[in-house]
């Protein structure tokens, strides 16, 4: 008898600290525990009864409840439930219910005993969560739209600076006056790579940047790098160098694009970085894991100790003296390392003050089975000397543009652009425009051959102009041009009806060739 009620008394303190109320059921009775009652919100001289639980139980919750009790009495499933009450004082609560049934010889139930606890918190805890996420998804798609409005609106701007000094250059023949649109093209070009360097944290933290996966020659891209960035380093007085320590692969497997774009933005921080002495890339292989690894050396300044945590932080630099020593945004090296990452590899750094700095990008590079390795250390003739390549033939067009855009700047940018290689050109200055003048046009049977279309308009956009478009029957080319703001529009651009895509500042030779091509 000792022995019983020592078990009871554990029972009832595990269930105390469990927060859960015990109950036993009969056919002919029920008996709960005061906490049973307490978790109802009842007195304890009211009698016991499933018929009370029930009218407890809120009504959008009551038939399922008595559905699955019975079900549980015939032995079709376990009784586990959870369903809401109303308490007497008004209270909703959630109720999570977990019993045993007992049947005699025969098979007939003779008794069920469980219990229940209060499982409310979980489902606010729930609602909290789905609450912070839905905040999270709205936000996300705020600041998506917010920078999508600004790269059109900061883009397109610089598409007309950038397109009218490039105009300039054919008016302006003394030096000093080249040298004042030179100064305009290379700021101009500035604030692009900072617009893209936001756009592109942007898409990486919002999950919206992909990696492609593409066969190349990684000896072919770093010679591209090194030429690209031997006119500033050779500007900056520096001497830019290309050592391969061993052996590479012929062929890797990873995202061209953006392994140029971590390598340019390393070999430029750099010569941005150096003073004087020189910048040298180091190209090897490394073997556990394996790896493809570009060491960039440079003599610079290099970065104190107390500087170097927040290296890698976004819009950090070493001290404000750098930025205004420097100048950027302190986003680079944030985007080059998370890019580094997504192709399977990182970047780490070893940096004395005063006497410079080692950065080394590693990428995984793919299965390497049957790749042949190539030893670089002596120049060869299809990396070092590519100016045999047969210079990109002027382009001449043959074809009746129409140019719908609403500002006044770009169109003719555009309509120069095109007019100048032999197109026609016609503009419209939005999109109902464009689509009232294709109504009229298709009566006559005279067509454009090719619609330059920009996205983001007042009135009638782009997306929505290209629909109505194709719906009145217009099958021609149609090229998109848009600021490019977020990963994904050019499949918006797609399945509005465009054929091709181009993103601001409107690119003369891109715009050339897309023309030519689809007419």
């Amino acid at each position: 008898e000792q022995a019983k009620k020592n078990a009871s008394r554990r029972m009832q303190m595990a269930l105390r600290a469990g927060g859960m109320a015990a109950w036993e059921w009969t056919p002919k009775k029920c008996f709960w525990t005061k906490e049973m009652y307490e978790l109802f919100g009842l007195s304890d001289d009211q009698k016991a009864s499933s018929e009370l639980g029930f009218s407890l139980t809120h009504p959008d919750d009551l038939e399922a409840l008595k559905r699955h009790w019975q079900d549980a009495i015939e032995g079709n499933c376990d009784y586990e439930i959870e369903f809401r009450i109303v308490r007497p004082d008004g209270k909703m609560r959630w109720i999570t219910g977990m019993g045993e049934v007992v049947r005699g010889k025969t098979g007939k139930v003779t008794r069920m005993y469980g219990v229940n606890w209060d499982s409310t918190q979980e489902h606010v805890q729930a609602e909290t969560l789905r609450e912070s996420e839905r905040r999270a998804t709205e936000a996300s798609a705020s600041k998506s739209a917010f920078l999508a409005n600004m790269s059109h609106e900061i883009r397109t701007p610089m598409t007309a600076i950038l397109g009218y000094a490039e105009l300039l250059q054919d008016l302006i023949h003394d030096s000093e006056g080249q040298h004042h649109l030179q100064t305009i093209r290379r700021n101009g070009d500035y604030l692009l790579d900072i617009i893209n360097d936001i756009l592109d944290l942007s898409k990486i933290e919002a999950g919206k940047l992909d990696v492609e996966n593409e066969a190349f020659d990684p000896a072919h891209l770093i010679e591209d790098v090194r030429s690209i960035m031997e006119v500033r380093a050779t500007e900056a007085g520096l001497e830019l160098t290309v050592n391969y320590g061993q052996k590479i692969p012929s062929q890797i497997r990873s995202d061209s694009k953006r392994l140029k774009q971590v390598l340019i933005n390393l070999v430029g921080n750099a010569i941005k970085f150096t003073p004087d002495g020189n910048v040298r890339l180091v190209v090897r292989m490394d073997s556990n894991p394996v790896r493809l690894c570009v060491d960039v050396i440079d003599t610079g300044i290099g970065i104190a100790p107390e500087q170097q945590e927040q290296l890698f932080q976004p819009f950090s630099q070493g001290d404000s003296s750098v930025s205004r020593t420097f100048g950027g945004t302190g986003l680079g090296l944030t985007i080059s390392r998370r890019l580094a990452e997504m192709l399977g590899g990182t970047i780490s750094f070893q940096s004395d003050l005063g006497k410079g700095s080692t950065f080394t990008l590693s990428v995984f590079p793919g299965d390497l089975a049957d790749v042949p390795m190539v030893d670089h250390s002596q120049p060869q003739e299809e990396l070092a000397d590519r100016s045999d390549e047969s210079p990109a033939e002027k382009i001449e067009l043959n074809c009746h543009a129409l140019v719908v855009d609403d500002r006044r700047d770009i169109r003719f940018l555009s309509r120069h652009i095109l007019t100048k290689a032999g197109a026609t050109v016609e503009e419209c200055a939005d999109g109902q425009q464009a689509v009232d003048k294709i109504i009229e046009d298709m009566k006559v049977e005279h067509c454009p051959d090719v619609i330059i279309l920009d996205m983001q308009m007042p009135n009638l956009d782009g997306y929505a102009t290209a629909k109505k478009l194709r719906e009145l029957g217009y099958d021609a080319p149609i090229i998109a041009l848009t600021a490019d703001a977020m990963q994904g529009d050019m499949n918006l651009c797609l399945k509005a009806g465009c054929n091709d895509y181009l993103s601001k500042p409107i690119d003369a030779a891109k715009l050339l060739q897309l023309v030519s091509n689809l007419t």
